[in-house]
């Protein structure tokens, strides 16, 4: 009689546990639609942190874990290692748990950044380009190398 009721009692927990566990879920889904309202429709969904066995986490979705679901703390990493920072891929709505989705480089930009006035390129991946101009926060300079 002790066993059947221990194994009752062990399933009650777990199910308590399991039903909190994915209570979290749309709490996360809302906190990145509200950080990321542009982003909220295609990106707002379990694939950006799980890989397609959930629970099984991506790398962005690791990383964001860690950070204790602080989206502040993980903009600035590149979490899948694809040379994009987190935030960019957002604002470029790609996947920033996934190598393979990226955004393409927009080209080259000429600047100056010496007080000798040396020129370099800088090639840059832009998020969000609106009325020829780039927004800023979805910018990222990918490499410089010095004009000859």
């Amino acid at each position: 009689m002790k066993l059947p009721r221990r194994l009752l009692a062990l399933a009650v927990v777990l199910g308590v546990l399991a039903a909190l566990s994915a209570q979290a879920t749309p709490r996360i889904l809302r906190a990145f639609g509200t950080r990321y309202p542009e982003a909220r429709e295609k990106l707002g969904n379990c694939t950006t942190c799980h890989t397609d066995t959930v629970p099984q986490m991506n790398p962005y979705g690791a990383d964001l874990k860690k950070a204790g679901a602080d989206f502040a703390k993980v903009d600035s990493l590149d979490s899948d290692g694809d040379g994009v920072l987190n935030r960019v891929e957002i604002a470029a709505l790609t996947r920033p748990g996934d190598p393979k989705s990226k955004p393409e480089p927009i080209g080259e930009v000429e600047a100056r950044h010496h007080p000798g006035g040396r020129k370099e390129v800088a090639t840059v991946r832009a998020a969000r380009v609106r009325a020829g101009r780039v927004d800023a926060s979805g910018t990222q300079v990918l490499r410089m190398r010095p004009i000859l």
